[in-house]
């Protein structure tokens, strides 16, 4: 008797855990939903499933973005999936999901972007026009690698509740740049 009392928590514990799982999974959509293969999207996603919505997405920014495919690239955003779903070498200081607001967190992206071999294209992703954050990072990186506007084409995405979406933004906006030598080259 005494045993079954003391066993009664932890078996709560792990339903609670589950049921908290199942319904509030952090960044993604619960996992009874996922109901779609990735293999399609990249080798490295074999095995692995997802909601219609993020697969939809992924198949967007491929034929958005297919001039990128085995290129370097620094992305510049919530997305660092995309790396493996658009085929692109990574060329980044693996800030895409940190905050930039304070001055310390800026100087030292700027000085990680110095020290880094140039990408040759970025792709800045920003959240709808509330996004905080985007005006701050597109000066910091025009700054660093010399981005100018004639370089970028805007695309735009409807939020459709994929993968790591923001609730607030109906459209993401995307910004890819090319980046150019001292001579006016692409890189």
């Amino acid at each position: 008797e005494f045993a079954k009392i003391f066993a009664l928590p932890p078996i709560l514990m792990s339903l609670i855990l589950l049921l908290s799982w199942s319904t509030h999974p952090y960044r993604s959509l619960p996992w009874y939903q996922h109901t779609q293969a990735v293999a399609g999207i990249a080798p490295i996603f074999a095995g692995l499933r997802t909601d219609p919505q993020t697969l939809e997405f992924f198949g967007f920014a491929q034929k958005t973005f297919e001039q990128v495919s085995d290129k370097k690239v620094l992305i510049a955003g919530r997305y660092p999936s995309l790396y493996f779903a658009l085929n692109a070498q990574p060329t980044t200081c693996m800030f895409y999901m940190h905050s930039i607001g304070s001055p310390q967190s800026a100087d030292a992206l700027t000085g990680c972007l110095r020290d880094k071999p140039m990408p040759e294209y970025v792709l800045l992703i920003s959240h709808d026009e509330k996004d905080p954050f985007y005006p701050n990072l597109r000066t910091m990186l025009s700054g660093a690698l010399g981005l100018k506007p004639s370089n970028c084409v805007e695309f735009r995405h409807e939020n459709t509740g994929f993968y790591g979406s923001i609730p607030y933004a109906r459209t993401d906006i995307y910004n890819l740049c090319q980046t150019f030598d001292a001579a006016g080259r692409p890189n």
